[in-house]
């Protein structure tokens, strides 16, 4: 009986926690992007890997979503061509990105984050090199209140503190880009062409160090 009990109390404690999570989750502080930020939608063009979502992020005993790449190393990771598109809608810019998982991650601390490296190319201009901690708990906690009937968002800030505050941000650049510095923030949103992969919006502010 007292296993029982204890069994009982464990469950509830879990099933507390993780409607505490829903309700009102905290989490590492996200960045978001001001007025002035150069803005971009960005959508992918090609995209191979691991898909990252509920199963890979919470480490379910379930078969890794997506064609993920066989070798161990980068089972939890994915590789993407993206195109920005400035505020005309017209491409203005091609971008490679790699995102792997970050086992760091705690869902208690409703923290579930990936690492993402991304290299935009302007044509004739330059390039920047940009690393960012996205933390995707907003995106997973929207899919599961939307399973229980609750209203979804159409989109969701994911630019956040990496864990021990490693450096965000510029971290490189070229041509016309060469000496920039400065930070970006990012917000996801699902393909509305229904596949599982995302579309966003990346808000860059640059200045030369």
């Amino acid at each position: 009986m007292n296993k029982l009990i204890a069994f009982i109390g464990f469950v509830c404690g879990i099933l507390t926690a993780i409607f505490a999570l829903l309700l009102n989750p905290v989490g590492p502080v996200l960045i978001s992007g001001s007025m002035d930020s150069n803005s971009y939608a960005w959508s992918a063009l090609d995209f191979y890997g691991a898909e990252l979502d509920e199963v890979t992020l919470l480490g379910l005993p379930l078969s890794i979503s997506g064609k993920a790449f066989a070798d161990e190393g980068v089972v939890s990771a994915n590789a993407s061509t993206l195109v920005l598109r400035g505020a005309d809608n017209k491409p203005a810019a091609l971008a490679t990105r790699l995102v792997a998982l970050d086992e760091k991650g705690e869902l208690l601390s409703a923290d579930l984050g990936v690492n993402s490296f991304t290299n935009i190319f302007w044509p004739n201009r330059g390039s920047l090199m940009l690393y960012g901690y996205e933390n995707r708990w907003p995106v997973i906690r929207n899919n599961i209140l939307s399973r229980l009937g609750r209203v979804s968002e159409d989109s969701w800030l994911v630019s956040a503190q990496s864990p021990g505050n490693s450096p965000t941000g510029v971290i490189g650049g070229s041509g016309a880009m060469e000496g920039m510095g400065g930070r970006y923030s990012e917000t996801l949103q699902l393909n509305p062409e229904g596949e599982e992969n995302f579309m966003g919006q990346l808000s860059l502010e640059l200045s030369f160090k």
